[in-house]
């Protein structure tokens, strides 16, 4: 869509919304100026009924409690007598923008049954065009700074390079202004808006710097306490009540458009805390993993080392029968006798209950064997528990013959039993499965504006 007709929509809906406005402020004084002019001469009459009989000496009691009653409701409803007419078209006028920009000071209400139904159905068209503009202002400006933004830039790629072949279009095609760099234009918008308001409403309202501040900020985000309202005294002219209603109204716009920038900035932070939470978890996690990894090598070491004790001492039982059975035979016995009657021995002994040790040494290689694979399967359920092989099953282990094991390296008789690596039981680092690109919000509303239009940088 064109510059144009985005141009021309907010300019149609501004003025549709001033004639809603001016539509609101006649309909509501209809309503409320006839009650307010009823009420203050019922006060003015009791007031001078009271007052005749106070000068002649002939009040009583009841005429104070009567007029005390009446003044309270009159305040209660219109503020103190004597001050303006607050139904009147400013008035009314001032009433129906504070509807419209949802700022609702609640200084004074409709009275009258017919104009809070009237506020009532004014309300939902006015609170949604109110909105919309907001919207739309918003819209335009980032797209007014956006265009400052890119011709600054523009001339800051024209000194760097000076050369008669830069193509400026096509270097800033994809080219878009950082969000932080239009927030800070709107915020000094807010602020020049501010240093005009606030020494305005000090000096015509007769409040310190403070408090016309407080009353700027509280109108400007239609937080709208009502402890302070301008433009309600009798001496302030009609002019000072239309600047009051274009002050507020620009003020709104700027400080709305300022609290939009503001949320995706926010929603940025929010996003890169959670991506810091989340690799701090999976930092965690993989330091947990090493530990178990590490308690389970320390475990199966342990194992070898008991192993290992009881084939030493299975070798000793053994040289104390061979030197038994020297120590018989004679020291004259030659190798080939010595080493059949040590097989007769340990044959026998097997006979008693130990075994041999070939059968002894392949046994023990069959069980290294299924220990690391079963290390081997243990580490790898842990790594992937969703995903986990099936278990193996112990095959039978005959007394003479080896039964078919996974192929592995030979095992020595002298040498250690292999131990698996920690590089081999350590679980890697899961990658994070959260977005590295450019935060996307909702694409409905200012939040789809400003991503649309702003970077993110």
């Amino acid at each position: 869509m064109s510059l144009n007709e985005e141009n021309a929509r907010i300019s149609l809906l501004g003025c549709l919304m001033t004639l809603y406005v001016f539509f609101g402020a006649l309909v509501i004084r209809k309503f409320e100026s006839p009650f307010e002019k009823r009420m203050l001469r019922n006060y003015w009459k009791i007031y001078g009924d009271f007052e005749e009989k106070l000068f002649n000496g002939t009040a009583d009691m009841n005429e104070l409690r009567s007029l005390l009653y009446t003044y309270g409701n009159l305040t209660a409803a219109l503020g103190v007598p004597g001050q303006h007419e607050r139904w009147n078209f400013l008035g009314s006028l001032h009433f129906v923008v504070t509807i419209v920009t949802t700022i609702g000071y609640g200084s004074y209400t409709p009275n009258t049954n017919a104009g809070k139904i009237f506020v009532i159905l004014y309300g939902f068209l006015g609170c949604a065009g109110g909105i919309l503009f907001f919207n739309l202002f918003l819209e335009r400006m980032i797209t007014f700074f956006a265009f400052i933004l890119r011709e600054i830039y523009v001339r800051k790629l024209q000194s760097r390079d000076q050369s008669p072949d830069l193509n400026v279009e096509q270097l800033i095609a994809d080219w878009k202004p950082s969000i932080y760099s239009v927030m800070l234009c709107l915020f000094i918008c807010v602020v020049s808006i501010g240093s005009i308001a606030v020494p305005t409403y000090s000096m015509l309202e007769g409040w310190s710097y403070v408090e016309a501040a407080y009353f700027c900020f509280v109108s400007f985000a239609t937080i709208g306490f009502g402890d302070f309202v301008a433009a309600q005294n009798n001496r302030h002219n009609n002019f000072y009540v239309l600047a009051n209603i274009v002050i507020l109204a620009i003020g709104c716009c700027f400080l709305y458009s300022v609290f939009n920038v503001i949320s995706i900035v926010l929603k940025q932070i929010l996003n890169w805390l959670i991506y810091r939470l989340q690799a701090l978890s999976t930092y965690w996690h993989h330091i947990s993993r090493r530990r178990h990894n590490d308690r389970m090598l320390r475990k199966y070491s342990l194992k070898m080392q008991k192993e290992r004790r009881h084939c030493h001492r299975r070798k000793s039982s053994v040289h104390s029968v061979r030197r038994t059975l020297r120590r018989k035979d004679g020291a004259g016995a030659d190798d080939a006798s010595g080493a059949a009657e040590l097989n007769d021995a340990a044959r026998k002994m097997s006979d008693d209950g130990l075994i041999s040790m070939k059968d002894f040494f392949t046994s023990n290689q069959v069980s290294l064997a299924l220990m690391q694979k079963q290390l081997q399967d243990s580490a790898r359920e842990q790594n992937d528990p969703w995903h986990s092989p099936p278990s193996a099953q112990s095959p039978h282990i005959s007394r003479h013959a080896a039964p078919a094991v996974p192929i592995v390296p030979p095992v020595s008789r002298h040498a250690a039993p292999a131990v698996p690596t920690v590089s081999s039981t350590v679980a890697p680092t899961h990658k994070s499965s959260f977005p590295a690109g450019r935060f996307i919000p909702g694409t409905i509303g200012p939040l789809a504006i400003l991503c649309d239009k702003l970077g993110d940088r």
